[in-house]
């Protein structure tokens, strides 16, 4: 297992924990822990997340949003999204 596995399956963990460590400030359903299993599982086989998560804070840096960064930024998002596979992505304004 490499570091960067191990990050985002600790991570991962930590979400599906959370309704054990604060169930009165965090209610999460049945379906939500089930999902983040499955993300925690997944994150295990590959480095893809950790690589994205790498690149959005070293390569892209911090974008306030509304910022001028930020807009500047949207477009490259934008077409990068779909290279992810995402059934959802898309402009929301």
């Amino acid at each position: 297992m490499t570091i960067k596995q191990l990050f985002a399956a600790a991570a991962l963990s930590a979400l599906v924990a959370a309704p054990t460590l604060a169930d009165d400030l965090v209610p999460l359903s049945d379906e939500t822990v089930e999902v983040a299993k499955m993300l925690r599982d997944k994150a295990l086989e590959s480095d893809e997340a950790y690589d994205l998560l790498a690149s959005l804070t070293t390569k892209v840096g911090a974008r306030l949003a509304a910022s001028p960064k930020e807009v500047e930024a949207r477009p490259g998002a934008l077409k990068n999204l779909p290279a992810l596979a995402s059934t959802r992505c898309g402009k929301s304004r």
